[in-house]
């Protein structure tokens, strides 16, 4: 996770490198994958919104 947040700040100061949305690009390209991708975005969004916030004490 951490190479992945690290890696835009990178890509702004060094032109030649691809940023991680040019490097998804060919993957997504396929209308298929786009929707799976799209699905599993948008499942992700609600398991963030819908987990606990803190642990229950017992």
């Amino acid at each position: 996770m951490t190479a992945a947040v690290s890696w835009e700040p990178l890509t702004l100061a060094d032109d030649q490198l691809p940023t991680a949305s040019d490097l998804a690009d060919p993957f997504l390209a396929e209308p298929l994958l786009r929707g799976a991708a799209t699905v599993c975005w948008l499942a992700v969004g609600a398991w963030l919104l819908d987990r606990p916030r803190r642990r229950p004490q017992r």
